[in-house]
């Protein structure tokens, strides 16, 4: 597995561009304020709520492919800013952020490895 390098804003900013529809746009259109979906686009905002989401791939008009991919980034943002939260687990963050966004190429044979892993004491 590699590096996580993609974040929710640059996901974003990605499929908008690919769809070449404006800030504004999409902005309107999921009934968001312009500077808000900016602050999404430029990460200076963590990923929206569940339903703010949904609203955003509406508008978007994403397919269900890069629907799944941008609710997977969103989950794996989340996910390492709860492990940010906590000092001792600073470092575990951008793992934990690369397996989940992994988890669809991951093999039952490195689950089996990873789930070991985190059985030991």
């Amino acid at each position: 597995m590699r590096a996580a390098e993609t974040n929710f804003g640059s996901e974003l900013y990605a499929l908008r561009i690919r769809t070449g529809v404006t800030q504004a746009d999409v902005a309107s259109r999921a009934g968001l304020g312009r500077g808000y979906y900016s602050q999404l686009e430029n990460s200076r905002k963590g990923p929206p709520s569940t339903l703010l989401l949904c609203r955003i791939v509406e508008a978007l008009e994403l397919s269900d492919a890069e629907s799944h991919r941008l609710f997977a980034v969103a989950v794996a943002d989340r996910c390492a800013a709860t492990c940010h939260s906590s000092v001792a687990s600073t470092s575990i963050a951008p793992l934990v952020k690369s397996l989940i966004q992994s988890a669809p190429r991951i093999t039952h044979e490195q689950a089996a490895r990873i789930a070991a892993i985190l059985k030991e004491e």
